[in-house]
């Protein structure tokens, strides 16, 4: 019974292989990991991010926080508004989408008591 469950769960990522949200999550995942022109705005959005939570942990009377912030945000901005890094975030939150579909249904398919986590339940709500 063990091996005949373990051939259909490696039938089943063969077929999720074979998707089209899941190429697209790997074709996006190239695309960013080939994009030379992006790894300097990722190690300067996250040494902004790390300059910006430090500040943070001192307060409002961090006399670098105001600056910090509108730094990290302008970085953020400039990082996330990337057609390429906006089209990987996308797939990926499909792929999450898909991946916590396919958990719930397997877990209902079982028991009914069977709960999900909080985020596979919140990415099964947001399914149309």
């Amino acid at each position: 019974m063990r091996e005949e469950i373990i051939i259909k769960t490696q039938d089943l990522i063969d077929e999720i292989l074979e998707t089209a949200w899941f190429k697209a999550y790997v074709q996006a995942h190239k695309v960013l990991h080939q994009a030379t022109d992006l790894a300097p705005k990722l190690e300067a959005f996250q040494r902004a991010q790390a300059h910006y939570l430090s500040a943070r942990q001192y307060g409002q009377h961090h006399p670098d926080l105001k600056e910090a912030k509108r730094h990290y945000a302008h970085l953020k901005d400039a990082l996330f508004t990337d057609p390429r890094v906006k089209t990987y975030l996308a797939t990926h939150r499909e792929v999450e989408a898909q991946l916590a579909t396919l958990s719930n249904t397997l877990a209902q398919a079982v028991s009914a008591q069977i709960k999900t986590t909080p985020v596979i339940r919140q990415l099964w709500e947001a399914q149309p």
